[in-house]
């Protein structure tokens, strides 16, 4: 995480050889993917965003709070319940939208 949080190439360059001190395989492994899709140092400046990790993770964990302690099959079918009904009032607020 530190090195995918620096802001230029000297500290995340740093920060990788002292991964590779570390643990190698986990060197040769994040190496091979492009920096520009993890590394602070790397991001574009259009986006005008520097955040390395998004939250979708925890809001999708929020929503299925109440669920998590079910058994999975009912996990399961109250996700495709929950989907298929965001979806639905979503294409109802398109149609609205359009017309």
């Amino acid at each position: 995480m530190v090195a995918a949080k620096a802001t230029y190439y000297q500290a995340w360059e740093a920060k990788i050889e002292e991964l590779n001190k570390i643990n190698e395989e986990a060197h040769n492994w994040l190496v091979k993917i492009p920096t520009k899709c993890w590394c602070k140092h790397a991001f574009r400046y259009y986006p005008k965003c520097d955040v390395v990790m998004n939250n979708l993770f925890k809001s999708f964990n929020n929503t299925i709070l109440f669920a998590k302690d079910k058994p999975i099959l009912t996990i399961m079918e109250w996700i495709i319940t929950y989907l298929m009904n965001k979806f639905a009032n979503l294409r109802e607020k398109s149609i609205k939208i359009s017309w």
